[in-house]
């Protein structure tokens, strides 16, 4: 069984960067209209289904940038054919949601104050933990609501003890307690007041201690980012790319998840298996880029991709870091090629070492034979 407790998108749009993938690469092949403007049409459902995608529709146009330049003019035109496919899907969602909205929405719109439901408080504490560590604010934020006073009061020590010395920046630990006592209370006057965890409607103003708590963290993080800003710009988002890479994605499988006596003996040979298979299909797309030859086309539009999604993923979201090993599915397709590539490799050099090592075997025999 697989927990679904992520989005639908997660199971459909890996698919269709497969299915644009296939197009593109049959509209370079032909040349023709009709190809290019059907890749666009993908391209357009795929950013749409998930706007991450979009790093794909940046490494077709630096790859036919590349082969503007290298060929000649018959690039342009295949790039206006992919542009028209494109906009004949965005152009109608971008013109209703300017009519429902009155925003120009070409994707989708992110709401920074409020966009798991969380509230302004809990997001502020996730952002203020984004600046120096890898959050789990959720876990906390149900410990938060849902125990009894003493509970709730109990995590929030413990919790405030086990912080790291690099978390404190300008402030204390108690700084840090003070701001998560005030979120509990401003918790327990939302269940109070019937307003619990959900979406303000148009016209709702969130409580007043929603913005007292959003402040006192943002605080924080302004005071963190003063005194660390090598380890908020750098050390943090290196972390986050870390967990890309050693990352069994697992979590989802029911059958995979711990028992009260633990993980069993297979349970822990298939984890440790996905752990590894993770780890050789990041390092295969370095492996592939370093050292594949004759393989410019493939390394310009993986490498694009590749790069351009970890680097907004891991340095282009400070502030906000909503980010899950997730975010980087769309990049496997792509993955699955280089380590393809990368075993091929494998497997050939084993031959030819094979045959090098008979070969040799046969000349000495050869040479005591005649002696």
């Amino acid at each position: 069984m697989v927990g679904l407790y992520s989005t639908i998108t997660e199971a459909l749009h890996p698919s269709l960067v497969v299915i644009t993938l296939f197009l593109f690469y049959k509209a370079l092949k032909k040349m023709q209209t009709g190809w290019w403007m059907l890749c666009g049409l993908s391209a357009a459902a795929m950013v749409l289904t998930r706007p991450l995608n979009l790093f794909l529709i940046l490494a077709f146009a630096v790859l036919v940038l590349y082969l503007l330049i290298r060929r000649g003019w018959s690039y342009f035109s295949a790039g206006l054919y992919f542009s028209v496919g494109l906009l004949l899907l965005l152009l109608p969602w971008t013109v209703r949601n300017y009519s429902i909205t009155g925003d120009l929405i070409v994707l989708e719109k992110f709401y920074h104050e409020d966009p798991m439901i969380w509230g302004k408080g809990q997001n502020a504490f996730r952002g203020w933990w984004s600046a120096w560590d890898r959050p789990r604010a959720e876990l906390l934020g149900f410990q938060l609501i849902r125990g009894a006073e003493e509970e709730t009061t109990y995590a929030i020590d413990a919790y405030v003890a086990s912080l790291p010395a690099y978390a404190l920046q300008g402030y204390s630990r108690e700084d840090v307690r003070r701001g998560l006592l005030a979120l509990q209370d401003c918790y327990r006057f939302k269940l109070e007041q019937g307003i619990g965890i959900r979406a303000y409607g148009p016209g709702e103003t969130p409580p007043l201690c929603e913005e007292e708590v959003k402040q006192h963290f943002l605080e924080l993080t302004e005071q963190f980012k003063a005194n660390a800003p090598f380890r908020y710009y750098v050390i943090t988002p290196l972390k986050l790319y870390k967990e890309f890479i050693f990352h069994s994605y697992s979590s989802g499988y029911a059958g995979l998840q711990p028992s009260a006596d633990g993980y069993s003996l297979l349970q822990l040979l298939i984890k440790t298996g996905l752990y590894g298979l993770n780890v050789l299909l990041h390092a295969s797309i370095f492996l592939f880029l370093l050292f594949a030859k004759g393989q410019v086309q493939q390394k310009i539009l993986f490498g694009t991709f590749y790069v351009s999604t970890a680097l907004f993923l891991c340095f282009g979201l400070w502030g906000v870091r909503y980010v899950e090993v997730r975010y980087m599915l769309q990049t496997y397709p792509l993955l699955y090629c280089t380590l393809a590539w990368l075993l091929w490799q494998l497997y050939v050099g084993m031959k030819s070492y094979m045959q090098r090592r008979r070969r040799s075997a046969n000349q000495q025999l050869s040479a005591e034979a005649h002696s």
